[in-house]
């Protein structure tokens, strides 16, 4: 019994372990994805007063994190995922230690500490400098104070705090923040009405300049990042139940999936039936978990994956709970698909293959060393044509001539200055961001404009994706076989 114990109290500091060990060897093997590179030119091209105070219409990204990452890089530049790395710290431990006190077996502790610690999502998406590497763990530290710590009168009001700081990071919270009021004001049972209503009234007030600027500028102006509903539920389920970091189509992902998915079934029929009580936190969980996957459907947010990492981090809150539920040999059984699903996602991960972000999975290892070895004699020039801006930014940092269409680089310019005999590489990835009917009328036919006029041609291929087939029926248009060409 004194070794159980000591097993229990150990399992934060493991889990904590785990997630720096994980945590740097992602760190050690990444490159910056596409949107990353947005934050990269805006820290490296604008000031803090610049980012504060200038408005841009046409994106509907805001201020706060772009101020966060500019006053690190200002003064830590080669340590630019240190902040989202303690926020990511303080907020799962502080989640692991709140939560496990509810939790009655071993084994339902574990699987909290494996899916908080090592939350495939949270790996992928928050080590990171976007907005979500910052909102994803401070919404989680009020989560947890608001439905897991003991209630008091100020709790509502610490919190409003967050929430307000939350708006300034993303209008994400303006859908998800209503929705934990809501939550709250049925879990307290009118206990701490006069402070919620003040809560409320104070949160209004303060994010109101943000809602005006939604209204009036940004949904005006701004791509929204919207996508149809039927792709909203798909990837809001995907991204909910196997997370971002594998496709969901991969065996493990489905067997996963299916488990997590037949338990929450099974446990919702057994309380109905009157076979087991309903933990004190799985029907407020529950409330918000389905309400804000509703909200997100039909809001059309859900399109975007990383908009439902907080969800995937409650559904691995309530996992456990039914965990404690279930008989011995099961509990085992659901602890080993567990484990086996994290080690393919960590695995994803440390070698940025298999995800759902094309950007991510690129083989910008391969390529960088593909392109350092092609051969040229002193006469000749290596002229690189791409659109894609995470090649572009590695390859410019490797003082390659660029000559691109799209991307951070030096030269802009689309035309070709070389002479006979100089060495042109054309590389050709997913159009992305970038219209299919650009990217085909413009992109493509100038590659095979220029490629007329070369002799010599020798074509490679990098980065395989074997669920390309699956992609191009999803997304309803061709999907490259080859991540790079």
């Amino acid at each position: 019994m004194p070794s159980l114990i000591i097993k229990k109290q150990n399992l934060k500091y493991l889990g904590l372990m785990l997630y720096m060990l994980v945590s740097s060897l992602i760190l050690s093997n990444r490159y910056y994805f596409d949107d990353e590179l947005f934050n990269i030119n805006i820290m490296t091209h604008y000031s803090l007063v610049d980012i504060l105070t200038t408005s841009k219409p046409a994106d509907p990204s805001l201020a706060l994190p772009f101020a966060i990452n500019k006053l690190f890089y200002n003064h830590f530049p080669l340590s630019i995922f240190l902040p989202a790395i303690f926020i990511n710290i303080f907020s799962l431990f502080y989640l692991f230690i709140s939560f496990e006190k509810k939790l009655n077996k071993l084994s339902s502790k574990i699987f909290l500490s494996l899916f908080i610690f090592l939350n495939p999502s949270i790996l992928m998406w928050c080590i990171g400098i976007r907005w979500y590497a910052y909102w994803t763990p401070l919404f989680l530290i009020a989560f947890v104070l608001l439905f897991v710590q003991k209630k008091r009168k100020y709790t509502i009001t610490l919190c409003t705090l967050i929430f307000v700081m939350l708006t300034y990071m993303s209008y994400l919270s303006l859908l998800v923040i209503p929705v934990t009021y809501f939550n709250y004001f049925l879990l307290t049972k009118r206990r701490y009405l006069r402070e919620l209503v003040f809560s409320v009234i104070i949160y209004s007030l303060l994010v109101s300049y943000q809602v005006y600027i939604l209204f009036t500028v940004h949904m005006v102006n701004a791509d929204m990042q919207r996508l149809s509903i039927i792709k909203s539920f798909f990837v809001t389920v995907m991204s909910i139940f196997t997370g971002s970091a594998i496709f969901p189509f991969e065996p493990v992902a489905v067997i996963f999936s299916v488990t997590i998915f037949a338990l929450l079934i099974i446990y919702i029929f057994r309380v109905l039936n009157g076979k087991i009580k309903a933990h004190e936190l799985f029907i407020p969980i529950l409330i918000f978990f389905v309400i804000n996957i509703i909200l997100l459907i039909f809001s059309e947010l859900g399109g975007k994956a990383r908009n439902s990492i907080y969800l995937n981090v409650v559904l691995m809150m309530i996992v456990p709970i039914i965990i404690d539920t279930i008989e011995r040999k099961y509990r085992a059984l659901v602890l080993a698909i567990g484990v086996m699903f994290l080690l393919f996602n960590i695995n994803n991960l440390i070698n940025q293959e298999n995800t759902i972000k094309s950007s991510i999975n690129l083989p910008v290892k391969d390529l960088l060393k593909h392109v350092s070895s092609v051969q040229r004699s002193e006469n000749q020039n290596i002229f690189i044509y791409t659109h894609d801006p995470v090649i572009s930014y590695y390859l410019d940092n490797d003082n390659y001539q660029l000559l691109s269409y799209y991307g951070l680089v030096k030269d802009r310019n689309s035309l070709f200055h070389g002479k006979k005999g100089d060495i042109v590489i054309i590389i050709e990835t997913y159009h992305g961001s970038i219209s299919a009917n650009f990217y085909q009328k413009y992109i493509k036919r100038h590659n095979e404009i220029i490629t007329e006029n070369l002799t010599n041609i020798e074509i490679s291929e990098l980065g395989y994706d074997k669920w390309y087939k699956i992609k191009s029926y999803i997304n309803g248009g061709p999907v490259p076989e080859y991540l790079v060409n």
